[in-house]
């Protein structure tokens, strides 16, 4: 900026921004009088004068320095890869199919009975359980009651019986009636081969129906009992005991 020196001549020059450093804070003058080459340079070789940069920069500058340090450290060189050879190893699973059947309720049932008497409930149901895992081509399971000797279903041990015709077993739950356990003889069309031997009779008292979505599955069907004495209007007083057979049968 225009000065006039001490022979009244107009001279210009620059205004000078002094840094006095103390202790505790920087002091900031602002010199407007105009300073001589050789001044300036006393100055900053005795550190009197040193220039700043904003605080801002500064701050930029910490910023970059240290988003530097950290993409060195996270983001390594990459390398080139190697690969192996390709090994293999060989898995094998098989199932095998299944069918079973389990009485899971009312495993001995007992009858008070009375003679030339249609109706003779027995004391509690029992509950079968059927159990399926099968291959692909299977349409159908059907549950199947029966005794080996359908003239003797219940006997007493000396000749006097309770033939097969007097014992029926009601079925829900599995899609078959139940009825007489003399309904179907061994032999007979549609009959499992497992009624057998010749002399025994039985009833179906379940059909599952199997589709794409029930290969494997289980079914639960309960059995009602009862003893018709009509059929047998001579019967004497004894105790008849029996066992019914309970079976399945995946097809085709």
């Amino acid at each position: 900026m225009p000065f006039q020196n001490d022979n009244g001549f107009r001279e210009f020059g620059t205004s000078v921004l002094v840094c006095c450093i103390t202790p505790k804070r920087y002091n900031y003058s602002a010199h407007t009088k105009p300073m001589s080459e050789i001044q300036s340079r006393d100055l900053a070789a005795r550190g009197d004068c040193l220039p700043r940069t904003p605080m801002r920069h500064v701050r930029k500058l910490l910023i970059v320095g240290w988003a530097a340090v950290l993409t060195a450290a996270i983001c390594p060189t990459a390398r080139a890869q190697i690969n192996s050879n390709v090994g293999t190893v060989v898995l094998n699973a098989s199932m095998s199919e299944s069918l079973f059947v389990n009485v899971t309720g009312g495993p001995t049932v007992n009858f008070a009975l009375a003679a030339n008497t249609a109706a003779n409930p027995g004391s509690t149901t029992s509950t079968i359980l059927t159990g399926w895992t099968l291959k692909p081509g299977r349409t159908r399971i059907t549950l199947w009651a029966w005794v080996a000797n359908g003239a003797a279903a219940l006997t007493d041990g000396v000749g006097d019986n309770i033939p097969a015709s007097a014992v029926s077993a009601a079925a829900s739950g599995s899609g078959s009636a139940g009825g007489a356990l003399n309904t179907v003889a061994s032999g007979g069309a549609g009959v499992p081969a497992f009624i057998t031997p010749a002399a025994a009779t039985g009833v179906q008292i379940g059909q599952i129906r199997i589709l794409g979505f029930n290969k494997t599955g289980s079914s639960t069907t309960t059995l009602t009992w009862n003893i018709n004495t009509t059929v047998v209007p001579q019967l004497p007083a004894a105790t008849y005991t029996g066992t019914v057979n309970i079976q399945a049968q995946a097809l085709p």
